[in-house]
């Protein structure tokens, strides 16, 4: 009897241990489990977080480009009314020697501010000659949109580049495959429309390409803009402003 009820019990024991044993597979499955599913919901965690910081910058661009908007609108008709190019010339003889300067910083700050940029090339016409207010056009015109570009980057970063507008992918793809000649196409289309340097600057495209872009797709323009500047003045009314 002592002996069937010795293996009996150890035959319990090994039961109960094999049980155990088994539980302990099952806790460490549970675990493994649990750490896969932690490790595949990282990347989703970092996918959302993504998408609602993407979401973010393009809020705060948008914000940041109407207060730019606004604040170039009222001073394009209220705090500088009725700008034109021989008030323009007029206040660069003024300056004097600062004259140079005042034209710089006009031009420079007139994409920026929604400004006629054309006023201020026909102001350099009119104030060094056509082959030097030619030169400084080719060369500030360029800056003027470099300005505003880096400024709006700043602000709302290539939100477009990372939105999820199906459309939107397929400009910006283009625009990626052929950075410069895209840049060219848009200047001899628009010349210099302040908007063409906001939706740039919101791009995937670098400030290089923009700028080489912008460089030679404006030197056409504006070579025909001052080969033809007498019959601009003309056309806009600026001659009779001058007498």
């Amino acid at each position: 009897g002592r002996p069937r009820s010795a293996i009996a019990r150890r035959v319990c024991v090994d039961f109960h241990a094999m049980s155990g044993v088994k539980d302990i597979k099952d806790m460490a499955t549970s675990v493994n489990v649990g750490l896969a599913n932690l490790s595949h919901g990282k990347p989703l965690h970092k996918k959302v977080v993504a998408k609602v910081r993407a979401r973010l910058h393009f809020v705060v661009a948008l914000v940041g480009l109407g207060f730019v908007a606004l604040v170039g609108t009222y001073v394009a008709k209220k705090g500088l009314p009725d700008i034109d190019p021989v008030k323009v010339h007029k206040a660069i003889d003024k300056a004097g020697y600062l004259g140079i300067a005042l034209y710089i910083v006009g031009f420079g700050l007139s994409e920026l501010l929604h400004l006629p940029a054309m006023v201020f090339v026909v102001a350099g016409v009119l104030c060094w000659g056509h082959l030097r207010g030619w030169l400084l056009a080719l060369v500030m015109a360029p800056l003027s949109c470099s300005l505003s570009f880096l400024v709006v980057r700043k602000i709302g970063g290539q939100v477009l580049a990372d939105t999820q507008w199906v459309w939107m992918q397929k400009l910006i793809a283009k625009l990626d495959e052929y950075p410069v000649r895209t840049c060219v196409t848009l200047r001899l289309c628009f010349f210099l429309a302040p908007a063409i340097n906001y939706v740039l600057a919101l791009s995937s495209i670098s400030f290089r390409h923009f700028f080489i872009g912008t460089a030679v797709g404006l030197a056409g323009p504006l070579t025909l803009a001052v080969f033809f500047i007498d019959r601009l003045i003309e056309y806009m009314g600026w001659s009779k402003t001058q007498n």
